[in-house]
Formats: C-alpha cells, structure tokens, sequence
C-alpha cells in the first residue's frame, strides 16, 4: 500500500493543526496592506525527505508578481530559499507537534514566510495583534475573512483562500464542504501555472478517492493533474494508491518506477515503492529499497520501522527485533516499535518480554489503542484474565471498531464464570465485523465459529439455572477452552443434582484424566461402563480404564 498520511497534495504540506495562536498584522505600511495567509502545517518528522520545499517555493513565486521578492524567516533568522527543506525540517523539531506557516503578502511585490512551531509561534515583529484560533472552524472564517475583506483580491488570493478553506474542512473531516471549496479553488486559478492546477486537482483526486471512496473520479483528477504537471509527486504517489485499489497493480507499480525516475535522489520515492513491493509480497525487493531510503534520509523513523517490518514478513524475526530495539533506542517516542517488537515476542511465545514492552509503551501514551491490544493478548496468554478484561475494555473506548476487543473480553468473562457476559460480548464482536468490516474476521477466523459459539451461548442463558442440563452445558463449553478443571466441577454439579447423568460421568472423567486426578477418572469410567448402553463409549471407557490402572 502506498503511504498517504503525510499528502503535500502538489502545493505545501497543508495539513492544518488546531488549537493554535496566530499574531496578524493589521497595520498598514507604506508598502501597502499587510494580509497574512495561513498556508498549513506537517506532521511528520522528516519533512525534507521528499520534495515539499522546492513545491512551496513554486508555489510562493505563483502567488507573487513576477518581480516579487520571497524571504525565508524562522524567528530573526534569514535562510536561503534552497535551504528550505532543512529549514522547515528544523521549524518542526522546534515544536515536535506540527509546523504553521505565515505567509505575509504585501502589495503583491514582496513576500515574507515566517516558520514557527505550533507550541513556539512567537514572532511578533512588526504585529500589533494577537488572534486565538480555537478550532477548525474559527480558522476557516479566520483565513476566509480576512483574504476576501482585501479589496478586490486577484484570483491568485482568492483561489488560495478557497484552498485553504478545502484543507481545513478536510482536515476536520467536513468532505462536502471540502469538495465545494476545492471547486471553488479551481475555478478561480485558471490563470495560475499548470503546477498549481495540477495540485489543486491532485487534493480534489484526494477528497473523491479517500473521502468519498470514489475510484474512478479520483483517478481522472490525478491524471489531469499529471497531464498538468507530471512531475507532481504526490498526484504521482496517490494515483498509484487508487490503482492498487482498483487492482491495477501493474499500473500502480509503474508509477512507483515513475517516481524513482524523476526523484532519483528523493528518499520517499523509495519508501513508496518499497511499501507497494511489500505489500505485493516481494520482500527482498522491498527491504533493498528500504535500505536505499534510509541511505538518502537516515534519520528518518519510518524508513527504520518500515525495514522491520518487512523483515518481520521475511520471518528475519531476530533482524526484525533488533530494528525495532535500535528505533527504541533512538527515538523513545516511537510507540509502534514497541507494540511490533511485542508482537514478535508473542509470536516466539515469549510472553513476558512482550508483555514488558508494552508496559514501556504504556508509559509514553496511555491512549493509544493497539497497545491496550497487545496487552489484552499478553494478560490472556499468561491467564490474568481480570487484567485482560480490563484492558480489553479501555481499548474498547479508543477504538470501538476493533473485534479483538471484543473476542478477548468474551473470553475473560467465560474464564471467570460469567457466561452471560460473554455472550454480550460476542454478540458484539460479530455485530462489529459484520458493521465495520464486511462480514470479514480481520484475524482471519471463520465467522461462522462465533455464530455458533453464540448460539451456544444463548442456549445456555435460556436454560433453568438450578438444572443438571446447566451445568452439564457450562462445563462442556470449559472443556472446549480446556479448562478441565473448571469443567470437572461443573460435571459433579451436573451429577449431583441428576445422579443418572452419564454424558456428565463420562465428561468429568475425561477432563480428571487431564488434570492427573486418577482416581476420579477410574470411578467416572467404571460408572459409565455400568450404565451406557452405547457400544463405542462403553469400548472408550474400557481402554480409558485399562490405560488408568497401568
């Protein structure tokens, strides 16, 4: 799958982030009205990977007069404009929660971008005034207003308000209002270069493909966007994410190849085509692009955690664990190298070590949804099971579309007694695969065991409690998950209140053969052999017996 969370959509890394605080010049110079633009944030770590500068940069020198000058400023720093990539990569370090970009346009000759961090945007020279941009929606009427209030703005500022107004509802996930804005923008930019179409087209390909889910309009978008401009890297990147989709993967990987070609010494370039390769199941390829990457952009996390991934696929289990230690050890943030190293443990059946790495990933972020996931396993594995309950429910509340959840919350309920309960439960975890996930089991089990398993269920809770056919039902269901002991008592429940029940002599004495009380077992089997009538089971019994006596 090619990776889409960190979209430049062909213009500037817009992804726009809330909660900030934004100082805006309303004074007038001599030069002319001052308007500020907000033109977006990024939330990845290595932003320069790919490349976003040289794409801002044009974009800039689209909005400005052909004569107009563009000045790069992180605080008091002036930067050269080629040095914008490690400039922007520097702005995010600085606040490690996305970077805003201010954007001063003075009578379209000179521009000034000033970079701070969402948790450090302090530069206030030349500013008399303070505005707080509390949600998404301030921040649209913020930036719309305040573009539009400018007397008659040329098309180059009225198509980037609208723009902006399309990233914003994107972002906070009103797609309709999206797609009306970023229509809005296209109409007005008819005027500006092909590579700002181009772009414009390559977000409205994004609303249509990952927002509304449709392939083939999302595909026409990115293809006028590369007839626009084909060097556009993120249209390049998200039309082979639609394609693989549609199933056209031969087409896909050639615009993989396509991105390689054109950005030979672009890290992303590689991690994009290393992340369709190993998807396709080809992981040496993969992992030989992996590797390019992180050459050209070492410091990159992704690349890193990426590589152990497909190690891990390759069954390099011991590559795959020291890649994620080594990201631990590097960037102790970095929440998923935990949980996958986790996962590798469990899948060696080294419990506890995974269990402690979750632990350590619980101490970062106590909100993250797959870690409450493995320690739900890790606790049902060492047999904790009021530990895996509880975890099962708090990942419940992050994540309620997860099934495990669910299953493992059934199962701690059936282990502690509470069969009721569990029933709850797997009714929900079919109700949520059948609701989020097409009917599909994403761990692969067949639905159709938890229907049964829930009819089973139901049957039991519609039986009378103080009954032998009750207990008998309970311990059978404990059997099934073996665990004879608990199934023993249920048995000799069974049997005290019916002392005629041979299907319930006969399964106590089977599950005491598997917890060693022989004696027990040598009674049931001689009990059974007086009184079946059933040739197979009275022959069982009979070697059961012999077998016990030896």
């Amino acid at each position: 799958m090619i990776v889409t969370d960190r979209i430049s959509y062909g213009l500037a890394a817009l992804i726009v982030t809330t909660f900030l605080m934004f100082s805006v010049s309303t004074a007038i110079a001599d030069e002319g009205e001052e308007i500020l633009i907000l033109v977006g944030g990024m939330d990845g770590p290595d932003p320069a990977a790919y490349p976003v500068g040289e794409t801002v940069i044009r974009w800039m020198q689209s909005i400005i007069e052909p004569e107009g000058n563009i000045e790069l400023r992180l605080h008091d720093r002036v930067v050269p404009i080629e040095e914008f990539g490690a400039f922007y990569t520097e702005a995010y370090a600085a606040g490690a929660e996305g970077v805003v970009i201010g954007l001063y346009y003075i009578e379209g000759s000179n521009v000034s971008l000033r970079i701070g961090s969402t948790k450090i945007v302090s530069d206030n020279v030349g500013t008399d005034l303070e505005i707080n941009i509390d949600n998404d929606d301030e921040l649209i009427r913020f930036s719309v207003d305040l573009l539009n209030d400018h007397s008659s703005p040329p098309d180059r500022i009225r198509y980037f308000s609208h723009f902006m107004a399309a990233s914003i509802y994107y972002d906070s996930g009103q797609f309709e209002r999206a797609m009306v804005e970023i229509n809005y923008a296209i109409e007005n930019a008819v005027t500006m270069p092909a590579e700002v179409l181009s772009g414009l087209y390559s977000f409205l390909g994004l609303l249509q493909g990952k927002a509304f889910y449709n392939y083939e309009a999302a595909l026409a978008d990115y293809n006028t966007a590369l007839e626009l401009d084909s060097t556009n890297y993120k249209a390049l990147s998200n039309r082979a994410y639609v394609l693989t989709l549609m199933g056209r993967y031969e087409e896909a990987f050639a615009d993989c190849n396509t991105k390689v070609e054109i950005f030979p010494d672009t890290a992303d370039a590689y991690y994009d085509r290393a992340a369709f390769l190993m998807d396709a199941g080809y992981f040496e390829e993969a992992l030989s692009d992996y590797q390019i990457a992180i050459e050209l952009a070492p410091d990159n996390p992704y690349y890193l955690y990426d590589s152990g991934l497909c190690y891990t696929y390759m069954g390099n289990l011991d590559y795959a664990i020291q890649v994620f230690s080594n990201l631990i050890d590097e960037y102790p943030q970095y929440l998923e190298a935990y949980i996958d190293r986790a996962l590798i443990y469990i899948m060696r059946d080294e419990i506890e070590m995974a269990h402690e790495s979750l632990l350590q990933a619980l101490e970062i972020d106590d909100s993250y949804s797959r870690i409450y996931n493995g320690l739900a396993l890790t606790t049902a594995h060492m047999e904790q099971w009021a530990d895996a309950l509880e975890y099962a429910n708090r990942g419940m509340e992050l994540n309620p579309t997860d099934e495990n959840f669910y299953k493992v919350a059934g199962a701690a309920y059936m282990r502690l007694g509470d069969f009721d309960s569990a029933l709850y439960e797997f009714e929900r975890t079919y109700e949520v695969i059948m609701t989020f996930h097409n009917g599909i089991d994403p761990q692969g089990s067949p639905v159709q065991n938890i229907v049964d398993l829930i009819d089973e269920l139901r049957e039991i809770s519609e039986m009378d409690r103080n009954s032998s056919e009750y207990f008998y039902a309970r311990g059978y269901q404990y059997s099934e998950l073996d665990e004879f002991e608990k199934a023993a008592e249920e048995f000799s429940e069974a049997v005290r209140l019916d002392p005629d029940f041979e299907d319930a002599y006969y399964m106590r004495g089977l599950c005491c053969m598997r917890t060693g009380d022989t004696e027990q077992a040598m009674a049931d089997m001689e009990t059974v052999i007086g009184m079946t009538t059933i040739p197979s089971r009275k022959r069982i019994a009979e070697q059961n017996l012999l077998q016990l006596s030896d």
